[in-house]
């Protein structure tokens, strides 16, 4: 169902203005610890919609459950922001939720049934002229029941509507999906992760080859991973080595405390095309090195970027254990071979968790930094304050380092942020679901 909703209050850390046909709704006071140009911020309470079948408290959960799922991003002169809710544990799926941001004020455009996930674990843009996304839904975790799994997930925009369509043949765990042009035509073909699957298809690989027509064929010979039984956690396509076709990255997820051999633990494997077998295959294993000398670690996404500058592409591999989670640097010797370095990010729970991370350059210097979207740990939020410094990770000429200017956001507790680079600048979304069913938006843009 379509309906209008009401969007209240636009406040900022230097003014706090009321309109008479908008009168503010504060979320919170924002006193800033450093000067006001450290940061900007707008907040919004974007309410006054239904959902038919779904309660408020529905509503609620299902946004502060859409952690990885959530999306923002520019068409025709818009903001868009799309939110898969999802109980997560338990039925009914949720439509996808789809808030357009005109005239400054965030407004609910509508519900879709078909967007409805299990759990959208994973995206990547497709097409960004007309901003079509690929999600990789893995599925509720039901609390009792088999596990249904999900589908790979294509979402167009069209006109500032949204189309949902499936292109993954069985239901399979999706855990991390990817797009690049495999067979060379000219199109960008899409491999999703899985951690299982109920069909036949046994691969931790799904490849599915794009058609003429904007449609997706499964192709199961062009890339098969043969990792042994090896599990995975992320997948990554990237042309690392400069030649006609991307490599698949496939990082491995461990996580078996039982294993006491280097050769049963995990690392990760690239992938490249071989022409005269004319399908991709092992080209590099570096084995377990650096996290993956862990037992007790799993990738759960990969990034590429010349993170120092040499023209070579190095990889950043987030990982997760038990009460872990964290971010490890690889870096590319200029031949393609890759080795850890002493560069990585760990947190204990506790401390802080993320879904997963980006890599922008913030201040245009020419060396990638990396942003974190947090969900939980008192180095992310702490009785009604978020620390800004823990969610950058800087690179400073190659080296990276945490921001510890003491930029500490007072009055605010969203579920969850999210982090885009829209309108050329880096902004940080916090997002909190209501019971009420209203979802409040703050608008968050670091300036130091």
């Amino acid at each position: 169902m379509k309906k209008l909703l009401v969007v209240f209050g636009v406040f900022s850390v230097w003014a706090c203005t009321k309109s008479a046909e908008q009168p503010v709704n504060d979320i919170g006071p924002i006193i800033p610890i450093n000067p006001v140009t450290a940061y900007t911020i707008n907040n919004f309470s974007v309410s006054g919609f239904s959902i038919p079948n779904i309660t408020g408290s529905q509503i609620q959960t299902g946004v502060n459950g859409s952690i990885s799922g959530t999306i923002v991003y520019t068409k025709d002169n818009l903001i868009h922001m799309v939110i898969p809710a999802t109980l997560f544990f338990n039925y009914p799926l949720i439509p996808a939720i789809h808030l357009v941001k005109t005239n400054g004020t965030w407004k609910f455009e509508n519900s879709y049934t078909d967007g409805a996930m299990g759990a959208g674990r994973n995206y990547e843009c497709i097409d960004t002229v007309n901003q079509t996304w690929v999600y990789a839904d893995h599925g509720l975790e039901l609390s009792s029941g088999t596990w249904p799994n999900g589908h790979i997930i294509l979402m167009k925009n069209n006109g500032g509507t949204l189309t949902f369509s499936n292109i993954s043949t069985a239901r399979s765990f999706y855990h991390s999906v990817s797009t690049g042009d495999l067979n060379n035509d000219g199109l960008k073909d899409v491999v999703g992760l899985n951690m299982g699957t109920k069909g036949n298809w046994y691969d931790n690989l799904h490849t599915y080859i794009q058609n003429t027509d904007g449609s997706f064929s499964e192709n199961r010979t062009i890339l098969m991973s043969s990792a042994g039984g090896r599990g995975a956690g992320a997948v990554l396509i990237k042309n690392l080595f400069g030649d006609a076709r991307p490599e698949v990255i496939r990082a491995d997820y461990g996580f078996n405390p039982t294993y006491s051999q280097p050769s049963d633990r995990y690392s990760f494997m690239i992938y490249s095309y071989n022409p005269s077998a004319n399908k991709y295959q092992l080209s590099k294993d570096p084995g377990p090195l650096g996290v993956f000398s862990n037992n007790d670690r799993g990738a759960t996404s990969i990034k590429a970027a010349d993170f120092n500058k040499d023209g070579a592409l190095d990889l950043a591999v987030a990982t997760e254990g038990n009460n872990f989670n964290g971010i490890e640097i690889w870096m590319n010797d200029g031949n393609g071979n890759y080795s850890p370095s002493n560069q990585k990010l760990e947190y204990s729970f506790d401390q802080l968790q993320f879904r997963e991370f980006e890599v922008y350059d913030y201040n245009f210097d020419g060396y990638p930094d990396i942003f974190l979207n947090p969900w939980a740990g008192k180095r992310f939020r702490e009785m009604n304050q978020v620390y800004m410094d823990n969610l950058i990770w800087k690179n400073v000429s190659g080296t990276f380092t945490s921001i510890s200017k003491g930029i500490t956001i007072s009055g605010m507790s969203p579920s969850y942020m999210k982090v885009f680079f829209i309108n050329n600048k880096i902004t940080y979304f916090g997002i909190q679901g209501n019971v009420d069913g209203s979802i409040a938006i703050s608008e968050i843009t670091p300036n130091y």
